[in-house]
């Protein structure tokens, strides 16, 4: 099995990329793995105050059903940097982010001579493509933690090493829990095994 991402998402914006408004999921990092990959959507349940305000459509697209579930997938083709300038303006469009909004959640630059704000913190823009909504959404349960290799070039640029003299010991306090079913979600996107 290779290596996929899965990335938490609030109601509102799985509802604009399932909608096809949304083509660009902007995060503070981005993984460590090669382009393209494949990336599951996991709905949170907290952050659906705003869609509640229209009932009917909550109770008609069953956004009820989808929260706390893994409701699709997409590939990521690309990944991109968050500059914090003018030209970010097209990739918040397509990641219907106000640049207000960008400023809230990656954080913003302030000058320190006007006191003034100039602009948001870097950041990773992931390109969405070949988007599948599941007729029925998945469980936590359904998906894997990913099963580390154990080979020494793996474990040469795992950030869980263990040094010890000249030798390292991955296995020494490794959070790695080699194909375990999932059984919290990702506070922003982790490591799964691909389904």
């Amino acid at each position: 099995m290779s290596k996929a991402v899965m990335i938490s998402i609030q109601p509102k914006w799985c509802e604009l990329i399932a909608s096809g408004k949304k083509t660009i999921e902007v995060r503070k990092t981005a993984p460590k793995i090669d382009t393209p990959f494949k990336c599951y959507i996991y709905c949170t349940l907290s952050g659906s105050n705003e869609m509640t305000k229209d009932l009917e459509k909550w109770y008609r697209e069953k956004w009820y059903d989808k929260k706390g579930k893994v409701i699709g997938e997409f590939t990521c083709n690309e990944i991109y940097d968050i500059l914090g300038g003018l030209n970010d303006t097209p990739i918040l469009n397509r990641a219907c982010l106000t640049e207000e909004e960008a400023g809230d959640y990656l954080g913003r630059i302030d000058c320190p001579m006007s006191n003034t704000i100039y602009g948001i913190k870097q950041g990773k823009a992931w390109y969405i493509s070949n988007l599948v909504i599941y007729d029925k959404p998945k469980e936590l349960g359904e998906f894997n933690t990913p099963t580390c290799e154990k080979n020494e070039s793996a474990c040469d640029n795992c950030k869980y090493k263990v040094n010890v003299g000249s030798y390292y010991y991955p296995e020494y306090d490794c959070p790695i829990e080699n194909g375990k079913p999932l059984t919290r979600p990702p506070q922003s996107w982790q490591y799964v095994e691909e389904v």
